[in-house]
């Protein structure tokens, strides 16, 4: 069994659209206390079973791409089972798909006795979504291009999270679009990516800023302005964190969530208890937030454990 662990963008910066349909990212991204859970047996039939609320069918999941590279790769006359108990919200920017299907590489490596490299892992990742490679390394890194190049961070702990998530979902895909429209030219990114790869600010920068002071971190979501459009509450829910003491307040990848920063774990509980007795009197809070949640930062994308079982 895999526990497979979300992940926050600490900022996130967005490029012009490139040539070959991709942005490039900037941005920190961490794993968070909130998590699937994959179980994953072999089969010596050539199919792959998926079990599970995915958000999509099972053929076009990420569980069952990173499945299918691994077997035609390494293994084409096997299959798997898949079973997939989701606890990561969809449409919510935390990366429960990326997370699936890393935890299906890593799974699948040991089931198979693989014993691929890091790097290895990472290049498989890469063609299954641009988020998946985060999730083979984990923790904390800087993440740049279009997800693939990783910089691991030594992770930090020491912080407190609250996620609040509101009723509605943000795709992706929709969400860039959104934002290429609102930019009638690549100058009009936020964030001055000069051409693919190239860094807006470079990794020293970065590792400090992560390092140093909650206060000075800098978690501009370049998608704000985007799902501020299509949702004016963002800045409802944004100041509500805010006024219970979150140093840092921000939307998680392309939404739906928000999220706040504070300065311990046990901050961001009591500031998690505050907004849950606030919604519970306010009707229009009510109305644009789903669930409110405290989270602990993560050093580790995942837990892997092994079981036995009768069939």
């Amino acid at each position: 069994m895999v526990r497979a662990f979300a992940k926050l963008n600490l900022g996130l910066r967005v490029g012009a659209r490139r040539k070959d349909g991709f942005h490039d990212l900037e941005g920190i991204f961490q794993n968070v206390s909130i998590e699937d859970h994959l179980v994953v047996r072999l089969r010596e039939q050539r199919d792959i079973l998926i079990e599970g609320e995915l958000g999509c069918s099972p053929e076009s999941s990420t569980v069952y791409k990173a499945a299918r590279i691994m077997f035609d790769r390494h293994a084409p006359g096997l299959g798997a089972h898949i079973q997939v108990t989701k606890g990561i919200p969809s449409g919510a920017g935390l990366g429960g798909a990326g997370a699936d299907a890393a935890a299906v590489l890593v799974a699948l490596d040991s089931l198979l006795g693989l014993h691929l490299s890091k790097d290895a892992l990472v290049n498989i990742a890469a063609m299954v979504a641009s988020d998946v490679p985060f999730f083979i390394h984990g923790g904390a890194c800087i993440v740049r291009g279009r997800g693939e190049m990783i910089t691991p961070l030594p992770a930090r702990t020491d912080f407190g999270i609250v996620l609040v998530q509101p009723p509605w979902h943000s795709g992706t895909p929709a969400a860039y679009a959104a934002l290429d429209a609102i930019r009638v030219s690549p100058e009009e990114s936020s964030a001055p990516l000069v051409g693919e790869h190239q860094a807006a600010t470079n990794d020293a920068v970065l590792s400090e800023r992560y390092r140093g002071s909650l206060a000075q971190w800098q978690c501009q979501n370049d998608f704000l302005p985007v799902l501020r459009a299509m949702h004016p509450v963002y800045d409802i829910i944004l100041n509500a964190l805010a006024g219970t003491g979150a140093v840092q307040c921000s939307v998680t990848g392309s939404g739906a969530c928000c999220y706040g920063i504070f300065e311990s774990p046990e901050a961001a509980v009591r500031a998690a208890a505050q907004l849950n007795a606030l919604r519970s009197i306010d009707p229009l809070l009510a109305a644009i937030v789903r669930d409110i949640r405290a989270l602990e930062p993560l050093a580790r994308s995942m837990i892997v454990s092994y079981i036995e079982t009768s069939d």
